[in-house]
């Protein structure tokens, strides 16, 4: 995930009604130091995204990677297709699923977003 900004940048796969429902992955980069947050989606609208930890599910993060480059926030996450988490997605190859890409100006998990838009997540077929 990427987006214009030196804050956070986020994406929401399959959320429900809203926000709510979404798998959330989240991430900052402060002082050369990135942090990532495994999410979910605990209703339609607001700073409603707990980390999965505190609902008492996992974070199921693989692995990850993050930089800012002037005011470019940069992040790849590795996920689990499916983690077995109730608060994560379980995701098929060949299906699409809906999706919210955010971002925000501050370096906080829960500072409102600047922008966001709605899309969609295209997986490959299994080979």
């Amino acid at each position: 995930m990427e987006g214009d900004t030196s804050g956070w940048v986020a994406i929401g796969i399959n959320p429900e009604r809203g926000m709510q429902g979404a798998n959330y992955i989240l991430g900052f980069v402060a002082n050369g130091e990135a942090s990532i947050w495994d999410a979910y989606g605990t209703a339609p609208a607001g700073a409603n995204h707990p980390p999965d930890e505190d609902l008492g599910g996992t974070d199921d993060i693989v692995a990850a990677a993050g930089v800012e480059d002037g005011s470019v926030t940069r992040f790849e996450v590795k996920i689990p297709m499916n983690s077995g988490d109730d608060y994560d997605q379980a995701l098929t190859p060949g299906e699409t699923y809906p999706l919210i890409i955010a971002i925000g100006d501050a370096d906080d998990f829960n500072a409102y977003h600047r922008r966001y838009d709605r899309g969609e997540l295209a997986l490959a077929p299994a080979p």
